[in-house]
């Protein structure tokens, strides 16, 4: 019985959300779907947490600093600000 309770996968707390930042050099879409990943394993979700820790992990000094300032903060206003983020990064590709 003990060799079978080390397999269970136990959820992951908020604190994990913290060590989740946007690799150097990489994009913004690569770094909100890791996070969105981590997201879902943590069991007991907090907003304000949940968005210090995304915001905290953005490496794009502008990106940054324009989530940080945001006023009234909620996940869906910082999700929309960073899609339209992850949109301009796209286009400037092309």
């Amino acid at each position: 019985m003990t060799h079978f309770s080390n397999i269970i996968l136990a959820k992951k707390t908020f604190t994990k959300l913290f060590s989740v930042a946007q690799e150097k050099g990489k994009f913004t879409w690569a770094y909100f779907r890791r996070f969105n990943a981590e997201m879902l394993k943590v069991e007991e979700l907090i907003e304000p947490v949940i968005l210090e820790a995304l915001i905290k992990g953005a490496n794009k000094h502008a990106l940054w600093r324009k989530l940080y300032v945001l006023q009234n903060r909620s996940f869906s206003k910082v999700k929309q600000f960073m899609e339209n983020h992850i949109q301009v990064e796209a286009t400037s590709l092309l």
